[in-house]
């Protein structure tokens, strides 16, 4: 008869690496604008469009990292935004290791910025496109990408490191 392998009698939730803690993410500020259709333009013909954006992290106090992320959504005709919904979001979150500076940085928001903002932001534009009659379908559940604009983006300085 075969021997069982052991198992670690560690509790499982002690092997888990305690890489980062997401904080609830705070809307700062939105706005929408609306602009008339260009002439013999239909609106009908407009597509959905979205951005999402993060910029300026910074590192705080006793692991806590915060940065912003803008969002915009809206209608598209000829590279005129017709219909435009944009928020800007507080986030953050707490590690034990230098996450900023990490070449994970970039994973690690990204998905806390699909599971946190993102749903956020998607709510909002629902509830305000609906108040304010405009037919938009809905976004979609996660965002497709997302760019980062840092001055010192960990990811860029580590393609510059293997590059030379």
């Amino acid at each position: 008869m075969a021997k069982a392998s052991r198992t670690p009698k560690t509790p499982l939730n002690q092997l888990r690496s305690d890489l980062y803690v997401p904080l609830s993410s705070v809307l700062v500020q939105s706005q929408m604008n609306r602009t008339a259709v260009p002439d013999g333009k239909k609106e009908e013909d407009a597509t959905l469009y979205y951005n999402v954006s993060v910029e300026s992290v910074r590192p705080g106090n006793n692991g806590y990292s915060f940065g912003f992320c803008i969002l915009t959504a809206g209608k598209r005709l000829d590279n005129v935004s017709l219909i435009e919904f944009k928020a800007t979001y507080l986030f953050g979150l707490r590690s034990k290791n230098d996450l900023l500076s990490s070449q994970d940085f970039e994973t690690v928001a990204k998905g806390m910025i699909r599971s946190t903002v993102w749903p956020l932001y998607r709510d909002l534009t629902a509830l305000t496109f609906s108040q304010a009659e405009i037919n938009l379908p809905l976004l979609p559940p996660t965002p497709n990408k997302i760019t980062f604009d840092l001055p010192n983006n960990p990811q860029k300085r580590a393609s510059k490191a293997k590059s030379k």
